[in-house]
């Protein structure tokens, strides 16, 4: 399946956990600063499926708005950015305000009214220690901002950092702690015993059970676990036999094609570099949306062609 803007491995699987209001209600509860959670009224969240990271980013970052009502009547936003490097970004806080600015330009500038408050959060699950400033004026030189600090516009971001050195506690029902306790672990090596865990976790209803299938997943796009490590963890976890059946029919088969899928991309790519030299993105692109059939016809085609000529025209023959 080819990737839509903004969409990685990471990105997908933040959405599809994290786009469950109940979910993302209790996330928000557990961790934002209890001041601030106090006044929130739980029963106005909104999750918008609008998205403001740039598409240049989007390998790297992935983006949550949600709109939150203020007990007495009004509302806030809370905007999360989701860094998936595994170390911090040092312009973080000037990517925050730039998708910030992209969020109060869709409101009408009007006499007598007010921007909406939105609070920025910053979710972190890297594998190396958070050592990035979080006020924005910290990226600007100290000498000068020292004579006009008053002028020059700042704020400081929330940090959730679920990084593997961060002392957060992780809290929450029994999905959440799943959803975060494999954000947290996902560039570790992942055990069989570790899995089983997750598991036993998100086997006990449904909407679990689709948890369940979309973690793994996650984790087998990130080369963390095989078939074999999967359907042991299925085993320990006490899976029903019905379960598990269900699992491999609807999940590792589609998981083993688009597992083939990526290796033919990856071969298909390499021989057009190797006959054309570097591919423009644009290209790369274009290759990214083949389906599997498409890419082994390519792989085999390609082998007769003489110029980026040929390509075109099989492009525009079997992929448009």
């Amino acid at each position: 399946m080819a990737k839509r803007r903004g969409e990685n491995i990471h990105d997908k699987f933040f959405r599809e956990t994290f786009s469950d209001p109940t979910l993302m209600t209790e996330f928000l509860r557990h961790y934002l600063p209890p001041e601030f959670a106090e006044v929130l009224d739980w029963q106005r969240l909104e999750i918008s499926k609008d998205r403001f990271v740039d598409e240049e980013l989007s390998e790297h970052f992935s983006d949550l708005l949600c709109k939150v009502g203020v007990k007495g009547g009004s509302s806030v936003f809370v905007y999360i950015l989701i860094e998936h490097k595994s170390s911090p970004a040092p312009w973080v806080a000037l990517q925050l305000l730039r998708y910030m600015l992209k969020i109060w330009a869709q409101f009408p500038l009007r006499r007598n009214t007010k921007l909406p408050v939105i609070f920025p959060l910053v979710f972190y699950h890297g594998k190396q220690r958070w050592n990035v400033a979080r006020h924005f004026n910290a990226l600007f030189d100290e000498q000068v901002l020292g004579r006009v600090r008053e002028l020059v516009p700042d704020f400081q971001y929330f940090l959730c950092d679920l990084s593997a050195h961060s002392k957060t506690t992780i809290e929450g029902g029994d999905s959440l702690q799943a959803a975060l306790k494999t954000l947290r672990g996902v560039f570790d090596d992942v055990t069989v015993e570790w899995l089983a865990r997750l598991a036993e976790l998100l086997v006990e209803d449904k909407t679990r059970w689709q948890q369940l299938m979309a973690t793994i997943r996650y984790l087998a796009q990130t080369g963390k676990v095989e078939e074999n490590d999967m359907q042991q963890a299925l085993k320990e976890a006490r899976v029903s036999k019905r379960k598990a059946t269900e699992f491999k029919r609807t999940f590792l088969d589609d998981w083993f094609d688009q597992g083939q899928r990526q290796a033919l991309l990856e071969v298909a790519t390499e021989q057009l570099k190797h006959r054309f030299g570097a591919l423009s993105a644009t290209w790369q692109n274009r290759l990214k949306r083949l389906t599997l059939p498409q890419l082994k016809q390519l792989t085999v085609a390609s082998l007769d062609f003489t110029s980026t000529g040929d390509l075109s025209a099989w492009m525009k023959e079997h992929a448009n």
